[in-house]
């Protein structure tokens, strides 16, 4: 007994030495925590622990003001953001007055201060500037501006210059001056026509230039480009395109065509003239079949054709001229494509690797979603569209007050497409300027294409994707 008794007490002794160390162990844990909690209180919120380089990343996004889509730039809104970011924190404000990346884009207004100008051109440290002038610059103030910019021209990257009155003169003082490194050029003269004879001596003193937009241009006969442009938009709505200008300009470079106006003096030969690396065109003409008969190019990718209606001689006729192209766009203005499958045929064919077709009007998809005649047991397509293997989306501009009728062969066919096991394909809509669609109407088709593709509706009501979000939950 005396052994048993012993051993007990030693049993409760360890136990009150092993009680107390886990006292320790927990008072310690209750330490090591609350020091923890008090050094996190104590280091910077986690939006001040960003690298400099995304901090930069991020800036870049927020300071640079785009006048795309008739938003105009106003003095007001120049700055501010550099300002109210840099009002944040002083790292912010260090960040933002010492990476030179962040004061490249200069926008010359009519209240252009030359103090701030200079200090943002000597911040800019040498980058390369992407300078904007916009409607509400005054002439007479950016000539005064000209002398402190010209230092600066040969590291000019693009030039900008939209709806300015007096472009023209401003334009030959320009000319004056070499752009060694200019490689942009955007004029949207918008009520005021733009010539060819104002840019004459301008564009020869850009050997760089790559990329080349004017807006409302009137092209002359001795139009000419000798830099190996990648990109080429004409926008000449009032005037026709002269026959010569796909004969003036470097067609080897050409990666991206845009043209748009009359083309009736158009008088070209089939696969006379070839683009080797053009990979988007796109086309609003008044003669687009010769000009598509004229064209060979092999990796075109992105083809864009717009018109008041179409043209089904214009379609046949290419027969996988242009095989590569997965890119599809038909902006028909009236809803053309008449509902025959010969029609949807004469499409597939034309464009046997179309990954991704967008149309005006789901009207126009009505040719390639009729069931065609079979043989009996064949196992072959139900419909015209499913001779495109690889197409992946489908984008339709919504117009209709009322979609469901017009979208009821489009959902048929998507529901087959599920029976059968095959992979949900993406489904784009897209709002039409100035459309006002019936949203109740709109919600129940939403809701029937959730079940039966991947839906993305684009510039809709905030209202009907709420309605979506609570009808999946």
């Amino acid at each position: 007994m005396d052994e048993i008794n012993q051993a007990r007490a030693e049993f409760a002794q360890l136990e009150s030495v092993d009680r107390g160390h886990l006292h320790q162990v927990i008072a310690s844990c209750r330490t090591i925590d609350a020091q923890g909690r008090e050094l996190t209180k104590m280091r910077d919120p986690t939006i001040h622990r960003l690298p400099v380089e995304l901090l930069v990343l991020i800036f870049s996004f927020v300071m640079v003001v785009h006048p795309y889509h008739g938003e105009s730039i106003t003095p007001a809104v120049i700055g501010h953001q550099r300002k109210n970011l840099a009002s944040v924190s002083r790292r912010w404000r260090d960040v933002i007055l010492t990476t030179p990346t962040l004061w490249h884009a200069i926008y010359l207004t009519s209240r252009q201060d030359r103090c701030t100008l200079m200090s943002q051109l000597k911040r800019s440290q040498g980058v390369l500037l992407d300078i904007t002038i916009t409607e509400h610059a005054d002439y007479f103030v950016i000539c005064k501006s000209l002398p402190y910019l010209h230092p600066t021209m040969n590291r000019w990257h693009s030039l900008h210059i939209w709806n300015l009155m007096e472009y023209p003169n401003l334009i030959r003082e320009l000319s004056k001056s070499e752009f060694p490194s200019l490689v942009d050029i955007e004029i949207d003269a918008s009520d005021f026509d733009l010539d060819y004879s104002d840019l004459r001596n301008l564009l020869p003193r850009t050997p760089a230039l790559k990329h080349l937009t004017l807006h409302d241009f009137i092209a002359t006969d001795d139009f000419s480009i000798t830099s190996p442009l990648e990109s080429l938009e004409l926008i000449c709505d009032k005037c026709n395109i002269p026959p010569s200008l796909l004969l003036r300009i470097s067609n080897n470079s050409l990666i991206m065509l845009c043209l748009v106006g009359d083309t009736y003096a158009w008088a070209l030969k089939p696969n006379s003239i070839h683009f080797p690396l053009l990979e988007e065109l796109s086309l609003c003409i008044t003669h687009t079949k010769q000009l598509l008969a004229a064209i060979i190019a092999p990796k075109l990718q992105h083809f864009d054709l717009a018109y008041n209606q179409c043209q089904w001689d214009i379609i046949g006729m290419l027969w996988s001229k242009f095989s590569s192209m997965h890119h599809l766009e038909l902006m028909f203005n009236k809803p053309s494509i008449f509902t025959d499958p010969l029609n949807g045929v004469t499409l597939c064919q034309a464009f046997p690797n179309t990954r991704h077709a967008e149309f005006l009007c789901v009207k126009d998809l009505l040719s390639l979603l009729m069931p065609i005649a079979l043989p009996e047991n064949s196992m072959e397509s139900q419909t015209t569209v499913d001779s495109w293997a690889n197409l992946e989306k489908l984008s339709i501009h919504l117009g209709s007050r009322n979609p469901n009728e017009e979208f009821r062969s489009l959902v048929r066919w998507l529901e087959a497409q599920q029976e059968f096991g095959l992979p949900k394909l993406h489904v784009k809509l897209r709002s039409v300027a100035n459309a006002q669609p019936d949203l109740p109407a709109l919600s129940i088709l939403c809701c029937k294409l959730w079940r039966c593709c991947i839906l993305e509706l684009d510039g809709l009501p905030l209202s009907l994707c709420q309605c979506l979000i609570c009808f999946t939950h």
